[in-house]
């Protein structure tokens, strides 16, 4: 399959248009192309009418690709070179608009590679909603997989794949991915920053608080760091009210705390300060679970601090609190909090996965399920035809006979 990129190592798919289909989004001047470079199973659908009128939705969401056969469909994702060992931020993209005339929104898994990402919940069919993962891939390619867990037939609006610096993000790792929770602008008013602001494509919401006052600035701002942070969301803060602490908190669902978070907060100094002014603070999470003392941010240049473990819990309270030598309040710039998704399942061995990949291709081997993911695992979807090693010493899993 010829697999179309676009900005930097990009692949951008828009779920069910039209084969050799593309276009140029209008607001994000991100290139869409359609997905049957990447599957082959999958029926093409359209939202309704009552849907688009409702929402008015961005264009990748009039259309979608649905799955009413088969326990396991994937998308086979291949970056600019060899994926493997490297990290990417993968978004995937779900509005139902009642494409099948049912009004039943389906409920099901998403899969990335052979661990499981999350499970795909709409709060109603006009409504649309996405998911980001970063992910450092096992395997040459990166496969996304809906799967059927009897809710509901899976669907599928939008891919997306971001390469990342594999100096940021750090506490995603072959064996943990992050999934994203939050990703705040804080003290920015325009909501949904992404490409081109920001050139990997994170989507960054406002976050403004009665407590706080949003300050911000115009001048250039350095932002040489592995995070690549945009300037329209690093030019702009919150500092407290009232008072000399600034207060941060979240929770997080049962199964989001289990593997604990990552939080990262990017931090830089807006305001040219006087030779008698200071702002200097320090960061306690939870009580002390995570603290740093004493820190003063640089003047239009970006310092992240992140923990360097996962933190655990399911309600998370940051206190950024002013020194005592300190003649100006804490800051906070933008923040993002990642739930921790163990990815401990390994792959089929790559020799192995090469080899049948190309008996199927040679010989145009049509089984019912040879286009859905990894041929061993998970087992309860392992290649028709296959027999696998089921032994655990094994690792990674080897296809023993055809």
């Amino acid at each position: 399959m010829i697999q179309t990129l676009s900005v930097k190592g990009f692949i951008s798919i828009d779920c069910g248009i039209a084969r050799n289909g593309g276009y140029t989004d209008d607001t994000y001047k991100i290139t869409y192309t359609s997905d049957d470079e990447f599957i082959d199973t999958g029926v093409n659908a359209k939202i309704t009418s009552a849907s688009m009128s409702a929402n008015n939705p961005r264009k990748l969401y009039v259309t979608l690709r649905s799955f009413p056969n088969g326990t396991r469909n994937c998308y086979n994702l291949s970056p600019s070179g060899d994926a493997k060992g490297k990290k990417y931020l993968i978004r995937a993209s779900f509005m139902y608009g009642n494409y099948d005339g049912k009004n039943e929104i389906p409920q099901f898994d998403l899969h990335v590679g052979v661990n499981r990402w999350t499970t795909v919940e709409l709060p109603d069919a006009s409504s649309f909603i996405y998911y980001e993962i970063i992910h450092v891939s096992r395997t040459t390619n990166v496969s996304v997989c809906l799967v059927d867990t009897g809710g509901g037939v899976p669907f599928i609006s939008g891919l997306e794949l971001r390469p990342l610096d594999g100096e940021s993000y750090m506490g995603a790792t072959q064996d943990s991915s992050l999934l994203k929770h939050l990703r705040y602008n804080c003290g920015g008013h325009q909501d949904f920053i992404r490409f081109p602001d920001d050139t990997l494509d994170r989507i960054w919401r406002s976050y403004n608080q009665t407590t706080q006052n949003p300050i911000s600035t115009t001048s250039n701002v350095n932002r040489n760091n592995n995070f690549s942070l945009p300037s329209a969301v690093m030019s702009t803060a919150v500092t407290p009210s009232t008072g000399d602490a600034l207060d941060f908190d979240w929770q997080t669902s049962v199964g989001d705390s289990k593997d604990g978070q990552h939080i990262y907060m990017h931090f830089m100094e807006l305001q040219q300060l006087k030779t008698n002014e200071s702002r200097k603070f320090g960061i306690e999470i939870n009580g002390g679970q995570y603290s740093y003392n004493a820190f003063q941010p640089g003047y239009l240049s970006v310092i992240t601090i992140f923990s360097i473990y996962p933190l655990n819990g399911s309600a998370y309270n940051v206190s950024i609190q002013k020194t005592n030598d300190s003649t100006l309040p804490p800051i906070l710039n933008p923040v993002e909090v990642y739930s921790v998704r163990p990815m401990q399942i390994s792959p089929t061995y790559d020799q192995d996965v090469e080899a049948i990949t190309n008996i199927k291709t040679t010989y145009s081997i049509k089984k019912n399920n040879w286009n859905s993911g990894d041929p061993c695992f998970l087992r309860e979807y392992s290649w028709d035809g296959l027999n696998c090693s089921t032994d655990v010493s094994i690792n990674p899993p080897r296809i023993i006979s055809l």
